[in-house]
């Protein structure tokens, strides 16, 4: 494929042999753009014309000249031109061409329109002026993606604009939008394909003299059905981004949001597979070594997000859900009328639903296929009908969150997010329960009554789930105490067989379940809990049922006294112990305590108690359905614990092989076992006994998590800790062919630098 990389209204005639770079006012269509087009030669302007910056100004907007408000990043402030002999001053206008995502509602889609391309400032964005590799001077673009640069002395630069966002403490220019008033963040568009180097577009031109029009346009094109130039890709990536974060501030000014990494590439394709070679499946949201990492697909006439504003904002909604707030969600296929994990449904609808809240548009619009002519579209806004109705449902959950925003402010489409920002961060995010539309609905209820933006209305009638299950002891729609739990099993007793509304499982091709099937946690006992309707798991014929109603089955352990809990599994109907058809987890208000993940169908934890504190003890189904089990809960005193230590270093070489071994101090024989996760690639190479060897790979960096789990082989009971350390720098060798000169800065980061030649 051939990728050209225009900075302004450039054509490189070396690149092309026939070529136009058009300008187009918002709104306005270009022929050229449209797939299949042939350029024309004609009309090709200087990189940076008084002329080509005139008619990328937006009616009312400053002129080109004018100075920006400095944010609290600013760091060329000082350099007074008048102090300084020689020296000259660079200001112009930096944009970005963005391309609308029709829906197949009234807009003919879905389906990406170049034909209505338009140019958008490129906001906030990091912008440098440089001398070879010199920086001389930098400042960020303000919101209508003006910026102004001086430089002392007698000195020969190019502009150079970074796909980054970063400011502490961000002061608002006046110019809009206003929300993020004192607010902290720190975004960069990187490419996961070439070693993870960020994105910078630089000036086809050089100056050494005042110019009030040094203008900057990251560009698209197309020919021929295919992209030549894709450098927009990255500043229509950190717009949406901004734009959501600007939501969040509406709710609080001055938000500090963890760094944010955006890994885009024109390689990432719907493979699944090596991540470094662009095989990311699909779009998605993922911790690395605690930080945020959204994976964008880019891959020409197969699958791009990067105008597909409502997936990037739905990607971004992980990345505010796992940062601000709190998600329990365990991710994993998903798919409209899908009947989920609750913890599912509710990260994957909230992540629908503040897409549109961002976009203030309930059309979600997903584009695909060849010249991106395809794909799908939904409302967020449409109520559910049928079995779709109930926590287990990502569709409910978009709707309830939407519906709240929407009706807080009178303005089509407009809304007030400052109910969902204080429940989500006060109440969801500290809540003993798991992060679900229960949970949520419970919490908003108890805050603001059951009449605030009409959520009585939503549960009860759109939704059709029982009002009363959010409070303990029934609500009265003022002053209720919150029941994320649904204590009186309200729900199942509505959706069971013979209920007030039953409900089928899958909601497709279902089955009815009594009413245990349908509770959300069983509450435990010490002693033996026998199976009830409640203790199996079904598949429902899911391709991937891990993460579905049926195949995880939630228990809540509120201790009655301090001590050492045992919960274990036995009495499978129809399977074996020695077959490996379920495993066990232990939360504490989303914090993993510990967990059985071994081949054994009848798997047991132990962990401390205090009184009076509730867990979460959730048995996922493997392989099998199993028709019934007894659980079992033990709580005795506290032992003397087990003492281990796993010697590792506090920071390891990529691409090197570790040896540790495990000491137990107590002298006790164990049965160990080991295991890797946090950083893609590290394995166990080998373990015997109390030894272990990994092997990290030679191009990644970040944390890395060793597991280490046992079985004290005197008393049989079980132990573990985990043991963390750090594998250093990755490399920066490209992986893949890309457009743009890769370039190393002084720390040892890589730059992918596209620039007008």
């Amino acid at each position: 494929m051939i990728f050209r990389v225009l900075a302004a209204s450039a054509c490189v005639a070396a690149l092309l042999t026939a070529c136009s770079e058009r300008t187009v006012e918002p709104g306005q269509k270009d022929a050229s753009t449209d797939a299949g087009a042939t350029p024309s030669d004609a009309g090709a302007s200087d990189v940076f014309s008084t002329a080509d910056a005139t008619s990328l100004e937006d009616s009312g907007t400053p002129a080109p000249d004018a100075q920006p408000t400095p944010d609290a990043g600013d760091t060329d402030a000082g350099f007074a031109p008048d102090a300084m002999a020689g020296g000259f001053t660079l200001s112009g206008r930096v944009t970005f061409d963005w391309v609308p995502a029709l829906d197949d509602f009234t807009e003919g889609g879905p389906k990406l329109d170049y034909a209505q391309r338009a140019a958008r400032p490129v906001r906030r964005a990091l912008v440098e002026a440089r001398e070879g590799t010199t920086v001389l001077a930098t400042t960020h673009t303000d919101d209508d993606g003006h910026y102004s640069l001086t430089i002392g002395g007698a000195h020969t630069v190019k502009v150079r604009v970074n796909a980054h966002a970063v400011a502490q403490g961000y002061t608002p220019d006046g110019i809009g939008p206003e929300a993020c008033n004192g607010a902290s963040f720190d975004v960069e568009v990187i490419d996961n394909t070439r070693g993870r180097a960020s994105y910078a577009l630089e000036s086809g031109a050089s100056f050494s003299a005042d110019s009030s029009s040094a203008d900057v346009r990251a560009t698209i094109e197309r020919f021929n059905g295919r992209y030549t130039t894709r450098t927009a890709a990255p500043f229509t990536l950190l717009d949406t981004v901004l734009r959501e974060l600007e939501l969040i501030c509406t709710a609080e000014p001055n938000v500090d949001f963890p760094k944010l990494w955006i890994n885009w590439s024109e390689n990432n394709s719907t493979i699944d597979g090596n991540v470094a070679a662009g095989e990311i499946g699909t779009s998605y949201h993922q911790l690395i070594g605690g930080q945020s990492n959204l994976f964008i697909v880019g891959k020409d006439n197969d699958d791009t997000d990067e105008y597909d504003d409502h997936v990037v904002a739905h990607e971004t909604g992980h990345y505010i859900e796992t940062s601000l707030y709190r998600s329990d969600s365990g991710g994993g296929d998903h798919a409209d009328d899908d009947m989920l994990d609750p913890t599912v449904a509710f990260g994957e609808g909230w992540g629908n639903a503040v897409s549109g809240m961002a976009w203030e548009d309930p059309i979600y619009v997903d584009t695909s296929g060849d010249q991106q002519n395809g794909g799908f579209a939904f409302s967020v806004a449409m109520a559910p009908s049928g079995n779709d109705r109930g926590i287990y449902s990502e569709n409910s959950t978009e709707y309830l969150l939407w519906e709240l925003f929407d009706r807080g402010d009178p303005r089509q489409n407009g809304g007030s997010f400052a109910h969902l920002h204080t429940v989500l961060k006060n109440d969801v995010a500290s809540t003993p329960a798991l992060t679900t539309a229960l949970t949520f609905a419970a919490h908003y209820n108890a805050r603001f009554g059951g009449a605030a933006e009409g959520l009585r209305t939503i549960w009860e009638q759109d939704l059709d789930q029982p009002y009363d299950a959010l409070c303990p002891a029934g609500c009265t729609g003022t002053g209720d105490a919150a029941d994320p739990w649904d204590t009186q099993n309200l729900m199942g007793q509505r959706f069971a067989t013979g209920g007030a509304s039953p409900r089928q499982y899958p909601m497709s091709m279902g089955m009815s379940y009594d009413a245990e099937f349908w509770q959300v946690y069983r509450p435990l006992v010490i002693g033996a809990n026998a199976a009830t309707a409640h203790d199996q798991t079904r598949f429902g014929a899911y391709d991937y049922p891990d993460n579905k109603w049926g195949a995880i089955r939630n228990y809540r352990l509120t201790a009655p006294q301090s001590g050492m809990a045992t919960v274990s599994i036995t009495n499978l109907r129809g399977r074996s112990c020695n077959q490996d058809v379920l495993d066990l987890y232990v939360y504490q208000a989303g914090g993993e305590v510990t967990f059985d993940d071994s081949t054994s169908g009848c798997p047991s934890v132990d962990f401390p108690v205090q009184r009076g504190a509730t867990y979460i003890i959730q048995a996922d189904g493997l392989m099998n359905e199993v028709s019934g089990w007894t659980t079992n809960l033990q709580i005795q005193k506290r032992r003397p614990p087990v003492k281990l230590k796993l010697a590792l270093p506090a920071k390891i070489a990529p691409g090197s092989a570790i040896s540790a071994t495990l000491t137990v101090s107590s002298g006790r024989a164990a049965e160990v076992s080991f295991r890797a996760r946090g950083l893609d690639g590290v394995s166990v190479l080998e373990q015997r006994g109390e030894q272990l060897r990994l092997r990290v790979p030679a191009d990644r960096a970040g944390a890395v998590a060793i597991d280490v789990r046992g079985r004290d082989q005197r008393t049989g009971r079980a132990f573990g800790f985990t043991k963390s350390f750090r594998v250093g720098a990755a490399g920066t060798k490209p992986v893949l062919e890309a457009p743009g000169q890769l370039e190393k800065t002084a720390d040892g980061r890589g730059v992918i630098v596209q620039a007008a030649r």
